[in-house]
Protein backbone atom coordinates (compact mmCIF):
# COMPACT_ATOMS: atom_id res chain seq x y z
CA UNK A 1 0.00 0.00 0.00
CA UNK A 2 1.13 3.50 -0.92
CA UNK A 3 1.72 6.08 1.82
CA UNK A 4 2.44 9.65 1.79
CA UNK A 5 3.00 12.18 4.86
CA UNK A 6 0.37 14.92 5.78
CA UNK A 7 1.14 17.88 8.51
CA UNK A 8 -1.36 17.89 10.83
CA UNK A 9 -0.53 21.58 12.22
CA UNK A 10 -3.74 21.48 14.58
CA UNK A 11 -1.51 18.52 16.49
CA UNK A 12 2.05 19.78 15.47
CA UNK A 13 2.64 16.61 13.93
CA UNK A 14 2.78 14.86 10.92
CA UNK A 15 1.69 11.36 10.00
CA UNK A 16 1.54 8.68 7.16
CA UNK A 17 -1.65 8.17 5.59
CA UNK A 18 -2.78 6.76 2.52
CA UNK A 19 -2.46 8.64 -1.00
CA UNK A 20 -6.19 9.57 -0.28
CA UNK A 21 -5.62 10.81 3.28
CA UNK A 22 -7.03 8.02 5.29
CA UNK A 23 -5.24 7.02 7.80
CA UNK A 24 -3.14 3.93 8.07
CA UNK A 25 -5.76 0.47 8.80
CA UNK A 26 -1.72 -0.55 10.71
CA UNK A 27 -1.31 2.73 12.51
CA UNK A 28 1.81 1.31 14.75
CA UNK A 29 2.41 3.64 17.65
CA UNK A 30 5.69 6.35 17.76
CA UNK A 31 6.51 5.10 14.01
CA UNK A 32 3.93 6.83 11.42
CA UNK A 33 3.26 9.49 13.59
CA UNK A 34 5.22 12.62 14.54
CA UNK A 35 5.20 15.53 16.54
CA UNK A 36 7.36 18.60 16.18
CA UNK A 37 7.81 22.25 17.95
CA UNK A 38 8.35 24.32 14.82
CA UNK A 39 9.08 24.06 11.06
CA UNK A 40 10.81 26.40 8.91
CA UNK A 41 10.83 27.34 4.92
CA UNK A 42 13.30 27.99 3.13
CA UNK A 43 13.55 31.76 3.12
CA UNK A 44 14.20 31.38 6.75
CA UNK A 45 17.78 32.92 8.27
CA UNK A 46 19.74 31.01 10.18
CA UNK A 47 19.46 33.52 12.63
CA UNK A 48 16.19 33.06 13.52
CA UNK A 49 16.06 29.16 13.66
CA UNK A 50 18.96 30.04 16.74
CA UNK A 51 16.88 32.83 18.19
CA UNK A 52 13.89 30.39 17.78
CA UNK A 53 14.85 26.96 19.35
CA UNK A 54 18.70 26.96 20.38
CA UNK A 55 18.80 30.44 22.52
CA UNK A 56 17.07 29.21 25.00
CA UNK A 57 18.88 26.09 25.21
CA UNK A 58 22.09 28.07 25.45
CA UNK A 59 20.46 30.14 28.63
CA UNK A 60 19.80 27.66 30.38
CA UNK A 61 23.98 26.17 30.04
CA UNK A 62 24.61 29.91 30.99
CA UNK A 63 22.44 29.11 34.30
CA UNK A 64 24.09 25.78 35.02
CA UNK A 65 21.73 23.43 33.11
CA UNK A 66 23.13 20.69 30.40
CA UNK A 67 21.54 22.12 27.15
CA UNK A 68 21.63 19.60 23.65
CA UNK A 69 21.01 21.34 20.08
CA UNK A 70 20.30 18.21 17.43
CA UNK A 71 19.57 19.03 13.96
CA UNK A 72 17.74 16.42 12.05
CA UNK A 73 16.77 15.77 8.78
CA UNK A 74 17.11 14.18 5.17
CA UNK A 75 20.30 14.16 3.62
CA UNK A 76 20.43 17.77 2.18
CA UNK A 77 18.02 19.40 4.18
CA UNK A 78 20.46 22.05 5.60
CA UNK A 79 21.21 20.80 9.04
CA UNK A 80 25.72 21.19 8.30
CA UNK A 81 24.45 25.00 7.03
CA UNK A 82 22.25 25.90 9.93
CA UNK A 83 24.62 24.17 12.58
CA UNK A 84 27.70 25.43 11.11
CA UNK A 85 27.19 28.53 8.58
CA UNK A 86 29.02 29.35 5.93
CA UNK A 87 32.80 30.00 5.14
CA UNK A 88 35.46 29.18 7.35
CA UNK A 89 35.17 29.19 11.18
CA UNK A 90 36.63 32.65 11.17
CA UNK A 91 34.38 33.87 8.92
CA UNK A 92 31.46 32.30 10.94
CA UNK A 93 32.37 34.47 13.86
CA UNK A 94 33.32 37.58 12.00
CA UNK A 95 31.31 38.34 9.13
CA UNK A 96 28.01 37.07 10.79
CA UNK A 97 28.02 33.85 8.27
CA UNK A 98 28.34 31.46 11.25
CA UNK A 99 25.94 28.71 12.39
CA UNK A 100 23.88 27.89 15.32
CA UNK A 101 27.60 26.63 16.68
CA UNK A 102 28.99 30.20 16.19
CA UNK A 103 26.16 31.71 17.52
CA UNK A 104 26.13 29.82 21.02
CA UNK A 105 29.78 30.07 21.45
CA UNK A 106 29.43 33.86 21.18
CA UNK A 107 26.17 34.33 23.24
CA UNK A 108 28.37 31.56 25.87
CA UNK A 109 31.77 33.47 25.52
CA UNK A 110 30.20 37.15 26.04
CA UNK A 111 28.10 36.50 29.10
CA UNK A 112 31.10 34.77 30.81
CA UNK A 113 33.10 38.55 29.43
CA UNK A 114 30.66 40.32 31.40
CA UNK A 115 30.81 38.32 34.40
CA UNK A 116 34.16 38.80 36.50
CA UNK A 117 32.98 37.78 39.95
CA UNK A 118 32.46 33.86 38.66
CA UNK A 119 35.24 31.24 37.08
CA UNK A 120 33.64 29.28 34.16
CA UNK A 121 34.67 25.53 32.86
CA UNK A 122 32.99 25.25 29.48
CA UNK A 123 32.96 22.25 27.90
CA UNK A 124 31.32 21.09 24.40
CA UNK A 125 31.83 18.02 22.38
CA UNK A 126 30.67 17.80 18.75
CA UNK A 127 29.06 14.34 17.31
CA UNK A 128 27.20 13.40 14.04
CA UNK A 129 25.18 10.51 14.09
CA UNK A 130 25.87 9.01 10.28
CA UNK A 131 25.07 5.56 8.72
CA UNK A 132 24.41 4.42 12.48
CA UNK A 133 28.03 5.34 13.55
CA UNK A 134 28.11 8.47 16.00
CA UNK A 135 31.47 10.79 15.17
CA UNK A 136 33.62 13.09 16.89
CA UNK A 137 33.59 15.86 14.60
CA UNK A 138 36.71 17.05 16.61
CA UNK A 139 38.57 13.73 15.91
CA UNK A 140 37.72 12.70 12.80
CA UNK A 141 38.94 9.61 13.51
CA UNK A 142 37.23 8.46 16.56
CA UNK A 143 34.58 6.65 16.15
CA UNK A 144 31.69 7.05 19.80
CA UNK A 145 29.98 3.95 21.43
CA UNK A 146 26.55 4.48 22.83
CA UNK A 147 25.89 3.33 25.83
CA UNK A 148 23.15 2.61 28.41
CA UNK A 149 23.66 2.92 32.31
CA UNK A 150 20.82 2.57 34.94
CA UNK A 151 22.04 5.55 37.00
CA UNK A 152 23.32 8.08 33.96
CA UNK A 153 20.36 6.63 31.28
CA UNK A 154 21.70 6.67 27.12
CA UNK A 155 24.66 8.49 26.98
CA UNK A 156 27.85 8.86 24.34
CA UNK A 157 30.85 7.37 25.95
CA UNK A 158 34.18 9.19 24.83
CA UNK A 159 37.33 10.29 26.60
CA UNK A 160 36.99 13.87 27.12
Amino acid sequence: QKRIWKVLPQFQSVTQTTLTGHPLKERSMNKNFFCFDKVFGEEITTHSVYDSVAKSIVSSVISGINGTIFAYGQTSSGKTHTMQGSGSVEDGSENGKGGVVHMSAQDIFSYIENRKDRMFSVRASYVEIYNEEVRDLLDSNNILQVREDPQRGVFVNSEV
